[in-house]
């Protein structure tokens, strides 16, 4: 780890261990129902759900059953076991962006009453709030769910409606440190040019000026992403959707794990080839830690960026959140005096900027 500042190291290691709550909940003897995994090219989602995985083999959980949207059956005719505990897929969904997942939650929340939910770490965005009473009073009647969000403004409005439900953890794609510093390193095949990772969607928040400045040069996921990810999510979405037409599991999820382990190491790869990094993706910017980049954050739309990097600074204190123009010009002038910089050099101007 000689690429790295020792805080940064010590930082990552300490929030992959936060993650040990979680495992505290989840009898030995049980397995688990891992439902709502995604069937996508969001890199993002995806990483998610190989930290997922990664801690249920950390933890020794073993999983009976996993599924996504597309190929979950109809009311009740779920597999799970007796005693099962059912892991709900985290992310950055919950709430009325994204209706269709939020419906789903709610749904299996509903269903299920005897076994033991938990929504892995969340951030909660609902544009209109009574729908996130609405939400809060279905699911506070199951007996026996806990709902982990993943910062300190998530926390503030779930915990008047869940109440002590609710538990405060990062990330679960943390849990690929440090595999995934280990397998690529924190640099690829060189370039020298920096990496603006901006989003382009509909959480696009306000940019600044000097980052605009380098517009030609943004990427967002799609721009990242190989061919083969698009087409292998074709294949397993129509896949899954032909599974749930003949009520039968072809046991898909094995196969599309590990494939999405190739396709998500080849993004990094092509992504580690960059040096720095200005982001304004969530996971933009954790893929940045995980690799050992020195990364500038920038807000969404509604403060999950900002809100993630504050919650979680006494973990990770070397980062950089751009919060205005002046920010923004000072990150750019790091940019123009990082090129040629060798790794022990980057780090120490990288580290006297965030400070």
């Amino acid at each position: 780890m000689s690429d790295l500042s020792a805080p940064r190291h010590a930082g990552m290691t300490a929030l992959a261990a936060r993650h040990d709550e979680i495992a505290g909940l989840v009898p030995g003897d049980r397995r688990i129902a891992y439902l709502d995994y995604p069937l996508g090219k969001n890199v993002g989602d995806l990483l998610i759900m190989l930290g997922t995985l990664k801690f249920f083999e950390r933890h020794g959980l073993k999983v009976r059953l996993s599924r996504t949207l597309k190929n979950t059956p109809p009311r009740g005719r779920l597999p799970i076991g007796e005693g099962d505990t059912i892991v709900l897929q985290g992310g950055g969904n919950f709430g009325d962006l994204y209706p269709h997942i939020q419906n789903y939650r709610e749904r299996i929340i509903e269903e299920y009453p005897d076994h033991k939910v938990l929504i892995f770490p969340q951030t909660i965005f609902f544009k209109d709030k009574e729908k996130l009473k609405r939400s809060a009073e279905k699911m506070m009647r199951h007996p026996d769910l806990t709902f982990f969000v993943r910062d300190r403004a998530s926390e503030a409005l779930a915990r008047p409606l869940f109440g002590e439900k609710v538990r405060l953890v990062p990330d679960m794609a943390h849990q690929l440190w440090p595999d995934l510093h280990q397998r690529i390193g924190s640099r690829g095949e060189q370039a020298s040019n920096p990496l603006f990772f901006i989003r382009k969607d509909e959480e696009a928040g306000d940019s600044f000026a000097a980052i605009e400045a380098h517009k030609a040069q943004f990427l967002d996921w799609e721009d990242v992403n190989y061919t083969s990810l698009r087409v292998w999510k074709r294949v397993f979405d129509e896949l899954a959707q032909l599974e749930l037409r003949l009520g039968f599991s072809f046991g898909l999820e094995a196969a599309y794990f590990n494939i999405i382990r190739g396709e998500v190491d080849k993004v990094a790869r092509r992504m580690a080839r960059h040096d720095v990094w200005i982001t304004s993706r969530l996971h933009g910017f954790i893929l940045g830690l995980l690799l050992g980049k020195p990364v500038f954050a920038i807000d969404n739309s509604y403060g999950k960026l900002s809100s993630y990097v504050e919650t979680w600074r006494e973990d990770i204190r070397d980062i950089k959140l751009l919060s205005g123009e002046t920010d923004a010009e000072e990150a750019i002038a790091f940019l123009n005096k990082a090129r040629g910089l060798d790794r022990h050099a980057l780090w120490q101007a990288y580290s006297d900027t965030c400070r």
